[in-house]
């Protein structure tokens, strides 16, 4: 007997599952084009609600013909990811409360006062250091 997954599956190369290839490939365009647009007019999205959305309906393109299931099985596979960024949140924000925020001046402070990398610098002897001069012997 079949599991009711398979069930719901077309036969793989039929006519339904072909159109339903093509639905998936068209709507991954549009749902690129949409995100390149709203990222040219508004900025890369930062806040929760709208890269929630954005998530979900990126997740939800794969699923699309194969009925809620799918859809649910996906959104189990990234529960533990999405656990770990609700935990670093709520985590940030006890931090916060407690007063011990990121200490970025610090970071700062420390870049500010370190020299930088040798392959950064400019070389003494190199004729590229010398302006108006050849950088090899004629």
């Amino acid at each position: 007997m079949e599991s009711t997954a398979q069930a719901a599956t077309p036969i793989a190369g039929s006519a339904g599952e072909r159109r339903w290839h093509r639905i998936r490939v068209a709507a991954a365009v549009a749902y690129v084009a949409v995100l390149v647009v709203v990222v040219a007019v508004a900025g890369v999205p930062t806040d929760r609600g709208s890269l929630l959305l954005i998530i979900l309906a990126g997740l939800a393109i794969p699923c699309l013909g194969r009925g809620w299931r799918a859809f649910g099985q996906a959104l189990l596979d990234w529960l533990p990811f999405t656990a770990v960024l609700v935990v670093y949140d709520v985590s940030r924000g006890i931090a916060d409360g407690l007063g011990m925020p990121l200490h970025v001046s610090d970071v700062a402070a420390a870049d500010r006062t370190s020299s930088p990398p040798p392959w950064s610098r400019p070389c003494s002897g190199c004729a590229a250091a010398r302006p108006g001069r050849r950088s090899s012997p004629a």
